[in-house]
């Protein structure tokens, strides 16, 4: 399949879309609409996509044979529907009337186009009646737009201005000669026929791809001298020029065997060629290593079939996604004259990423987009760190994976052509001849069978990876004093308020590790330390090198004008003074978090050298419903992190033996089974988020707090109704989950933590069983880490590290969910025996 270029624009429609109500005209012709449009026959559906807007179509049975009757060369509604009718049991009349809803359906898509009938064929005459005929369903066009933004191999064939049909490319031979000087060449501007062709300098030839076919293309000498002009753009005769200087040959030799390659190319779909009305002056172009006087030897062409790996070429180098999105990521501007060979290295930015089983999973927050790339494309990403060129990354690849040379030439350049497109890799613009430092790609005892390179590109989460504030993404952080100035100040005022209506505190053991929570009295946020109830620590407890809170809301006037200016410009025009995820940019450094929460109106600040931390409310409206059941996120990530610990998204069940975590984004099913087995009696750590230490794979609980969304929940699990303790909870008619204290409900059931056995990534199926079936430690990061880098705004590449070390720890398993909600705990159950046994 091919790919649009963002680069390129909107490929040409040749004429408006048709009005429905002239699509049965007998006059009226219609064409699929390529090039921009691709199909594929799949056993009894056609599928075909829409490369401008990247929605794609599955046309099932008859809709498929009646799309491949319009084909290419087109049709009309009446010679389809005749077609149609003498295979099928239904009058024609009603076939015809379906076909015509169904090429209105199409025309609306943009999938065909209208044509001028002089253009089409004559519409064959229908076969005979079949015997039987068979049953006739209404031809129907189902669209989905899943695969906007979505880089495949191939991209778009660019279409002549000319509009369909095509004009074929100009040759050297279709052009007079110039009389002038007795030149055989005819002067015409060369350029590189369209996006879909791609090259590589490699240290002892040049490898062209024409991704539209497969075909590729070995370069060298003269051949290769003369290509690497091509990104200039340069007539016929500074061609010719340029070759002068470095060959030893008469001019008339020159244009012979120049006009007989370029018309090679041309034919290929190398080039292009475009007459000109003058030369342009003042232009010397120079070859690659051009040393004067060199023999010289007339170029030629060798082409090669596609690669051939274990699958075909578009199998072997795979760009997919899951949800929709567009790239819009321009490639970089190529090398300038004479052309050297490209470096490439990993695009600076908000880019985190690390590796569990030899898979990559990169998390790209500037554009709200992640990526998992299997082992292959794993080793070329780690390598470009180094800033190698193309041959350095070959030449690391051969020694671990058996593949043929040009094979491998070929599809890294696909690959390192994808990763460009889509912003994960820049070219370097330092010295292009400086060798880089030696890079190595772990190689196995024997070679590894090279299976291609494969990116998934992913685009679900990109409201929460991207940044919510972009307008201050380059302000410098500020120093730790003054920061710790702010910190003191809000100390102060703490005292204040707890000075006017009292304290009180309570004292936790989370993951070991003493945590203290002191709330002003009379408001709301005495209820925050519900959730922590089953980690309440006993009396007299140490609280030495733990973390205190203080939590109080914005009830009384700040003493010091400082502050009370600080947080009305914050209450008042937070967008001004915060970063791009909520940081308070005047306050926030390494020493030192601050962030504020505009949804809640929150303000978080913590001292990771202190364990001082402060929570302040702006008023006492009631918090909603996410607040109440994981409080205090924005300061028990950094604290944690800096011990060791990851805070992580996810759910944890278990038993005496160990336990499992529920990995995947909201929504995939992880909070149902965890709260499923805590019913049927398996213990229970965590709904949606937990504390996770991967050195010695171990769970704690951070929250005993649940959230249902609605009535239909509390079916699943009757022992809970009228427990929710949020003024936004469904029970109490707001229109938020509710959230309910497990604690209450099953106390004998809610454990501190436990050791790791698994992960699991839950998945409804529609089916009556539930099933377990092992993946790979690179599914289970690419769960973890982009939901839990997503929702943590001080997240950074240690929190990738720590993820996928733990993921490189246990098995990991797909959990199929299915409707038999009584065979999940047993299963969840039984697997952790066998684990631990």
């Amino acid at each position: 399949m091919n790919s649009f270029d963002p680069e390129a624009g909107p490929l040409p429609e040749e004429n408006p879309v048709v009005p429905s109500s002239v699509v049965g005209s007998a006059n009226t012709f219609f064409r699929i609409n390529e090039p921009g449009v691709i199909y594929q026959t799949f056993d009894k559906e056609v599928v075909a996509v829409h490369l401008n807007t990247g929605s794609y179509h599955t046309l099932p049975g008859i809709a498929g044979e009646a799309f491949l009757l319009i084909g290419a060369t087109g049709s009309s509604s009446s010679g389809i529907a005749a077609q149609l009718a003498a295979r099928y049991d239904a009058p024609a009349s009603a076939i015809e009337n379906d076909v015509d809803i169904f090429l209105g359906q199409l025309l609306d898509q943009a999938m065909i186009v209208a044509i001028d009938a002089s253009f089409a064929p004559r519409s064959p005459q229908p076969p005979p009646p079949a015997s039987p005929l068979a049953p006739y369903t209404p031809p129907r066009l189902e669209s989905f737009s899943d695969l906007e933004g979505l880089v495949l191999i191939d991209p778009v064939h660019d279409v002549d201005v000319a509009g369909w049909p095509n004009v074929a490319p100009e040759t050297l031979d279709e052009v007079p000669s110039s009389d002038a000087e007795g030149y055989v060449l005819p002067l015409m501007r060369c350029r590189i026929a369209s996006t879909n062709v791609i090259f590589e300098r490699f240290n002892t030839e040049t490898v062209v791809m024409d991704l539209g076919t497969g075909a590729y293309h070995s370069l060298s000498g003269e051949a290769e001298d003369i290509f690497l002009l091509f990104p200039n753009q340069p007539t016929t005769w500074e061609v010719r020029d340029a070759l002068a200087r470095k060959y030893a040959a008469e001019t008339t030799e020159l244009e012979e065997a120049l006009r007989d390659y370029l018309n090679e190319l041309v034919k290929a779909g190398l080039i292009l060629l475009e007459k000109i009305d003058e030369e342009i002056a003042g232009r010397e172009l120079q070859l690659s290593d051009a040393d004067a006087g060199a023999p010289f030897k007339r170029p030629r062409l060798e082409a090669f079939a596609q690669p051939s790996f274990d699958g075909s070429f578009g199998q072997d180098v795979t760009f997919s996604h899951e949800q929709t999105g567009q790239s819009d990521v321009n490639l970089d501007q190529e090398a300038p004259e004479p052309f050297a060979r490209r470096r490439y290295s990993v695009r600076s930015g908000d880019l985190l990423f690390s590796t569990a089983g030899g898979e990559t999973v990169i998390s790209d927050r500037d554009e709200g987009r992640y990526f998992k790339l299997n082992e292959a494309a794993s080793d070329v990403f780690r390598v470009l760190a180094a800033k190698p060129d193309v041959s350095e990354v070959a030449r690391a690849l051969e020694k671990k994976y058996s593949v043929r040379e040009h094979d491998l030439r070929v599809a890294l350049m696909i690959l390192l052509w994808n990763l460009r497109k889509v912003g994960l890799v820049t070219l370097e613009r330092g010295d292009a001849a400086k060798p880089s430092s030696a890079i190595e790609i772990a190689a196995a005892a024997e070679p590894v069978p090279f299976k291609g390179f494969d990116v998934a590109m992913h685009h679900d989460l990109k409201e929460l990876l991207q940044p919510f504030n972009t307008l201050h993404s380059g302000h410098p952080k500020p120093k730790a004093f003054h920061a710790r100035q702010f910190l003191t100040l809000l100390e102060h005022y703490f005292e204040e308020a707890t000075a006017a209506s009292g304290t009180s505190e309570e004292v936790f053991d989370v993951a070991g590790l003493p945590m203290t929570i002191r709330c002003a009295s009379g408001g709301q946020t005495a209820s925050l330390r519900t959730a922590f109830q089953h980690l309440k620590a006993e009396a007299g407890a140490s609280q030495a090198g733990g973390l205190t809170i203080s939590a109080w809301h914005n009830g009384v006037v700040p003493s010091g004008p400082f502050l009370e200016a600080t947080l009305a410009r914050l209450y008042e025009n937070w967008s001004s003074v915060c970063g791009p995820r909520g940081e308070v940019l005047d306050f926030d450094c390494d020493e030192i978090s601050a962030i504020y929460h505009p949804g809640p109106d929150t303000l978080s600040v913590m001292d990771r050298e202190t364990g001082k931390a402060f929570y302040l409310l702006r008023d006492d409206a009631p918090l909603p419903f996410w607040e109440l059941s994981s409080p205090f996120r924005h300061i028990l990530h950094p604290w944690f992190s800096s011990r060791g610990l990851q805070y992580t998204h996810a759910g944890a069940v278990g038993g005496t033996s160990g336990g499992v975590l529920l990995a995947g984004k909201g929504g995939s099913g992880k909070s149902t089974t965890s709260l499923l087995c805590l019913s049927a009696g398996l213990l229970y750590a965590a709904d949606d988020y937990c504390l996770t230490r991967p050195g010695d794979a171990q769970v704690f609980s951070l929250y005993n707090t649940a959230k249902l969304k609605g009535p239909e929940d509390l079916q699943r699990l009757p022992e809970m109704a009228g427990r929710s303790f949020n003024e936004d909870s469904f029970e109490r008619g707001g229109v938020g989950k509710g959230t309910f204290n497990l604690s209450d409900v099953w106390p004998e059931r809610i454990v501190t933590g436990f050791p790791l056995r698994a992960i699991l990534l839950p998945t409804v199926i529609d089916s009556v069983d539930s099933r377990l079936e092992p993946c790979s430690p690179g599914d289970a990061l690419l769960a973890l880490a982009p939901s839990t880098l997503a929702q943590l705004p001080f997240s950074g590449q240690a929190d990738c590290d720590r993820l996928a070390a733990l993921a490189g720890k246990v098995p990991a398993f797909r959990l199929y969910l299915g409707s038999d909600l009584v065979q999940i705990p047993k299963l969840i159950g039984d697997l952790i025996g066998e684990l631990a046994g």
